[in-house]
């Protein structure tokens, strides 16, 4: 079975619409172990979500043989069926009481008998070297190594025709990984499929690949035998990814006369041997592939030039925005200065002066429409629901159960509308002063601000930095939801629509969410001790303060300006 990508594209859903994947041609072969390589952000991992159907695209195609893995806006059940992907962090994906039951619902799908599925359990469990005991463990008792290789048995029980495992040596100790490797040939002869690897571990994969995949922002930067490395191994640097240890290797052998490199060895022990095979010819003529460490020389040079220009070119983002360097308190009082001549507006022409108001605030804040639209969606929907509600009339006979007419008020809806309409205006303003602070300048500013509370013994430090602490862990609940969601998704084979979430599924999604959760915590926890956080005042966060700038008294008689009016413009309405 081939996996054909005919121009396959996919877009960040962020506001700036970057592709992560760009009009990708590719097929991965029937009987092949592909790897694929990049740096960190490349999209490799995107790749593989891709593959398996988590991510729609925005443009182009994936088929499995004939089969098109998407049908319009929905999943080709068949062609799901025929992947099975191993996440980053497999043990993470766990939820059951036993790692029987985990078996039992990555296998649901396929209905199997209960003799068949005892069957493929007992043959995945030999393949990673498991006991049988372990089926009866709790898979919360297991370590995290036990847990990893759990977790990658029940997707190879399900024999999927293509594996897709993402960085599968991660937190696996050295004595597993043969096993793992094992299991990968396996599956490569022994499935109408192969597998495909996306890992940053060179040494391990590339003895037993067949192609790899070299991909440098989003698209395909070389597609070759790993042999064919030696041949040019500036493409490893160009992608800066950097040369596996047998390659540099035989870069330093070649400087020091010996050359190893006609015999293009990856595994330790092929590079053993062809070291004392040419020590043994007394070898000391450069290879035609290496000579003499040039190649990786100039592509590192060429490299460094690239970045050089590269920085220079690249525009900072940071300190384009002048909004981003003013005092947060400053900031803070024309947000207050401003919301309270929004808030006093009754009338439409107050209301359309203060969108326009808000317009401007959010354009120079450089806020983005899908922070905005996160947090406006739920009110604007609760807006229109209410106005909806109050412009209905309903006129009923002496029985209140019998309606004599129904009819539907502009006035009463508008009215409605009118006066939430002020609060969804302010909540955009916030939205946009949020968005232009750092978690790190707005704690600072609070400590400023909030200083003369410790003349009363209020420790406003630990305050300020606990609310710090709670803002960072907001978008990362956001980044573990998407996570935990591709993770169900995959595992339960649901041809679902993006985001939506079937009840069988919710103890699947909820147990390793929470067990994420308190896992990152526990992690902060113990990071923030090592560095000598206590529960005490932060000495070092108020010891140099924030000083007011001329354009920050400026930023706050501007907003005394707007406030006034917004106050003088209600006044000549009412």
């Amino acid at each position: 079975m081939t996996i054909r990508l005919e121009n396959v594209t996919v877009v960040s859903p962020k506001e700036d619409r970057h592709p992560i994947l760009s009009r990708m041609n590719h097929q991965f072969l029937p009987g092949t172990i592909t790897l694929v390589i990049g740096q960190t952000g490349s999209g490799k991992t995107t790749l593989l979500n891709a593959l398996a159907g988590l991510i729609p695209l925005t443009s182009g195609s994936i088929s499995y043989d004939d089969q098109p893995l998407w049908r319009g806006q929905r999943l080709n059940r068949e062609s799901l069926l025929q992947t099975g992907l191993v996440f980053q962090y497999p043990e993470r994906q766990l939820f059951a009481d036993s790692v029987r039951k985990e078996f039992s619902y990555s296998l649901k799908h396929l209905r199997l008998s209960k003799e068949e599925e005892n069957s493929r359990i007992s043959e995945v469990l030999d393949q990673l070297t498991l006991p049988e005991s372990i089926l009866k463990e709790s898979v919360f008792s297991l370590s995290d190594g036990w847990k990893r290789k759990a977790a990658l048995a029940a997707t190879l029980a399900a024999r999927p025709r293509w594996l897709l495992l993402d960085e599968p040596t991660a937190g696996i100790d050295p004595p597993s990984i043969e096993p793992l490797l094992r299991a990968i040939r396996n599956h490569r002869n022994q499935s109408l499929g192969g597998a495909v690897v996306v890992s940053h571990d060179l040494d391990t994969f590339l003895p037993i690949v067949d192609q790899v995949v070299i991909m440098r922002c989003g698209m395909l930067e070389a597609v070759l035998e790993p042999k064919d490395l030696y041949t040019d191994p500036s493409v490893l640097l160009k992608a800066h990814i950097g040369l596996p240890t047998s390659m540099q290797l035989a870069v330093e052998l070649e400087a020091a006369g010996i050359s190893i490199s006609d015999r293009r060895p990856f595994s330790a022990e092929e590079t053993a041997d062809a070291l004392w095979e040419s020590l043994r010819e007394q070898s000391i003529k450069p290879a035609g592939g290496l000579p003499a460490g040039e190649p990786a020389v100039k592509a590192g040079e060429a490299l460094e030039r690239e970045d050089h220009q590269r920085s220079h070119l690249a525009p900072d983002k940071q300190t384009a925005s002048g909004v981003h360097l003013l005092h947060p308190i400053a900031k803070w009082l024309f947000y207050v200065a401003v919301s309270s001549g929004i808030l006093i507006q009754s009338h439409w022409p107050g209301v359309l002066a203060s969108c326009l108001l808000t317009a401007g605030i959010v354009a120079v804040a450089r806020a983005s429409m899908q922070t905005l639209y996160k947090a406006g969606k739920a009110f604007a929907i609760f807006i229109m629901i209410s106005g909806i509600i109050s412009g209905l009339q309903i006129s009923a006979s002496d029985s209140w159960w019998h309606f004599q007419s129904i009819s539907f008020s502009i006035t009463a809806a508008s009215g409605t509308i009118r006066q939430l309409a002020v609060f969804f205006l302010v909540l955009l303003t916030g939205v946009a002063f949020a968005s232009s602070t750092s978690i790190t300048m707005m704690q600072r500013g609070l400590e400023q601000g909030l200083s003369f509370l410790e003349r009363l013994r209020v420790p406003v430090s630990v305050f300020t930095f606990s609310a710090s602490l709670l803002l960072r862990f907001i978008p990362l609940i956001g980044k573990e939801i998407e996570r935990m969601s591709f993770i169900v998704k995959a595992r339960g084979k649901s041809t679902s629509k993006q985001g939506s979430l079937r009840l069988r599924d919710v103890p699947v999604f909820m147990i390793p969410l929470l067990l994420a959760m308190m896992k990152h915590a526990e992690d902060l926890s113990m990071a923030l001790e090592a560095r000598g956080y206590k529960l005490r005042r932060l000495n070092n966060s108020t010891k140099v303060p924030i000083q007011f700038a001329r354009k920050d008294w400026l930023l706050v008689g501007i907003g005394l300006v707007l406030f006034g009016a917004l106050f003088v413009l209600e006044r000549m309405l009412g």
